[in-house]
């Protein structure tokens, strides 16, 4: 049951999403922006540079999921 709720509560929010632009656009800069923060954070554990393309794909997918 739990697993129908939250699977119907997803649905709603891919709808609005595509469906309404102002909401795609903030949606699409939170990802955008948590994208940069784990950019950010593992360039820092891991001591490489920001523009290092296996760090900016990590961020990527991290945010991406």
């Amino acid at each position: 049951m739990a697993d129908s709720v939250e699977e119907d509560r997803i649905r709603r929010r891919v709808r609005l999403m595509t469906s309404e632009s102002e909401v795609r656009t903030g949606e699409l800069q939170q990802i955008h922006s948590l994208g940069h923060h784990i950019q950010h954070l593992l360039t820092q554990r891991l001591g490489r540079e920001d523009n290092d393309l296996t760090i900016r794909y990590a961020a990527a997918q991290a945010a991406w999921g």
